[in-house]
């Protein structure tokens, strides 16, 4: 529409200059600007009016693009019934033991024999002499203090040999543990048994030796202290030896003995088992 418009008025105005320019230099032989002018009027020319046509531009509507709806399709999972199982009926058969009926049996008849108790000499007692009150047989020992000296090491096995009296020993071993050994006594061997009972049988009494022991008044624990000469033509220090190597520290069964130990001075032999206390305390008064 602007550009009909505008070449109209170019048109216009390329008319109006040129109508100018004739009316200023008017050639000769030519009538007046002015008598033209009336003359030839130029019919006035409106250019016609133009109405550009009204343009709308068309709707876009962009298209609604929605996804596809997906259903998922039902799946229902069969259904499965497990098979009903019955278990067949057992029954365990039946079992009765046999019957047995136990012969009948009758004990014989048995007279026991008729037995006569042995007579029994009762030891004779005193001061270290061959037996003290509370003795009772071979290698068994009831001490005035309750000690017991079960006669089943050896003791049982020993020959039956009389022994001699301690003597002056009683007396020298009381002295050399009246300080070191407290709540004992002293005495003489009682008997062949009860010496080899303290070595297992292996060492037995010799006859007319002499032997002195220290006891405790109550036992256990293990305690025994011997003063004792060695045999007729025996070395003490063999001995000694003799005693060490074959001594007995569980006597008495229920206890033992932590410490063995000998020693020889002035031809007598000192033979211990106690603890370990009490076996060193008594060696080093004898030696020294």
């Amino acid at each position: 529409m602007r550009k009909p418009l505008l070449f109209v008025l170019c048109l216009a105005l390329a008319m109006s200059l040129a109508a100018c320019g004739g009316r200023n230099d008017p050639p000769s032989g030519t009538q007046s600007p002015e008598t033209q002018s009336q003359e030839t009027t130029p019919p006035e020319t409106n250019p016609p009016e133009t109405t550009p046509p009204e343009t709308t531009p068309p709707e876009t509507t962009p298209p609604e693009t929605r996804p596809p709806e997906t259903t998922p399709p039902e799946t229902t999972p069969p259904e499965t019934t497990p098979p009903e199982t019955t278990p067949p009926e057992t029954t365990p058969p039946e079992t009765r033991p046999p019957e047995t009926t136990p012969p009948e049996t009758t004990p014989p008849e048995t007279t026991p024999p008729e037995t006569t108790p042995p007579e029994t000499t009762p030891p004779e007692t005193g001061p270290g002499g061959g037996g003290t009150p509370g003795f009772g047989g071979p290698g068994f020992q009831l001490g005035p203090g309750g000690i017991v000296t079960p006669g089943s090491q050896g003791g049982e096995e020993a020959p039956d040999v009389p022994v001699a009296d301690a003597g002056d020993l009683v007396d020298k071993l009381e002295a050399l543990c009246a300080d070191t050994v407290e709540g004992s006594f002293c005495a003489g061997l009682r008997n062949a048994g009860e010496f080899s009972n303290y070595f297992g049988g292996a060492v037995q009494y010799a006859q007319g030796q002499r032997v002195a022991l220290n006891h405790l008044e109550m036992a256990p624990p293990a305690h025994v202290v011997m003063l004792l000469e060695p045999p007729e033509g025996q070395s003490a220090e063999d001995y000694a030896r003799t005693l060490e190597q074959n001594a007995n520290p569980r006597w008495l069964v229920c206890a033992t003995a932590e410490s063995v130990q000998a020693a020889v001075k002035d031809g007598l032999v000192l033979f211990v088992m106690s603890s370990e206390e009490i076996a060193d305390a008594v060696i080093a008064a004898f030696n020294g």
